[in-house]
Order: C-alpha cells, then sequence, then structure tokens
C-alpha cells in the first residue's frame, strides 16, 4: 500500500470535529418529564437533549405510538393544558437522525374534594389523620 492511500485511509477515520453535514445525528435523549414518570403537573412542558442545529419531528398524544404534531428547532414543546390522571406518550426524532425511541408520562389525580371518592383516598393515604370536608 502506497503511502497515499494509507494518508487517505487515515485521513477518513472520524474526529468528531467535522462538520455538521458530515457527521450522523444521534438520538434525542433526557426527557422531561423522564420515560415512566407519574404525578406529573398538566401544565408542563415537554424538553429533551438533541443535536446541536438539529430540527425534531415531535409527536405527542395519549396513544403509543403517538401523532405528529409538527417540525421544530427548538428542544422544548408545550402541549397545552393537559387531561388530569392520564397517560401521555410523546416521541422525539432528529431529522436526518435515528427514530426516537417513545416515552410517557402520566398526569396527577385531582378530584372533586367533596367526592366519596376524594374522602376515601385520602382516608386509605392518611391513616392516623382525620380529614373534614364541608359542603357548600
Amino acid at each position: 500500500m502506497s503511502f497515499a492511500a494509507l494518508s487517505l485511509l487515515t485521513s477518513c477515520r472520524p474526529t468528531g470535529l467535522e462538520p455538521k453535514s458530515h457527521r450522523y445525528p444521534g438520538k434525542a435523549s433526557n426527557p422531561s418529564p423522564a420515560d415512566g414518570a407519574k404525578g406529573v403537573s398538566p401544565d408542563t412542558k415537554l424538553s429533551w437533549i438533541g443535536d446541536r442545529g438539529a430540527s425534531y419531528n415531535v409527536y405527542f398524544g395519549t396513544e403509543s405510538p403517538p401523532l405528529f404534531v409538527g417540525r421544530q428547532s427548538a428542544t422544548t414543546f408545550n402541549p397545552g393544558p393537559l387531561e388530569w390522571d392520564q397517560i401521555y406518550y410523546w416521541k422525539v426524532d432528529i431529522v436526518g437522525g435515528a427514530e426516537g425511541d417513545i416515552w410517557r408520562f402520566t398526569t396527577f389525580w385531582y378530584g372533586d374534594p367533596n367526592s366519596e371518592e376524594m374522602n376515601v383516598r385520602l382516608q386509605v393515604k392518611n391513616k392516623s389523620k382525620k380529614y373534614v370536608f364541608l359542603r357548600k
């Protein structure tokens, strides 16, 4: 093998310093809320870590796989007000990169404090405490 051929082979190895267009984008990671999180606020915003300068296809919904909701360059997404006690699924694909994982979270339950169900939940959760609910 000639010196020129050897030089060409070694110069083709990735160094991590290549321009963005020459690297294969990875997957979105570090979702917030975390995958499997429970008790998430219905006012939550979604965020993730992605590739610098990338565009993202965002998927979100109550079914898996979630539906496509849009393409964006930001690493945050505001799904708007969510339902109480609901499982949500979401996924972020880096455009031109690997398909993302499907993540899920559950919003916390909020009920009418005057309902029988709420009284039972509080009594079970707080066995040693007494609560009195006054009806209007």
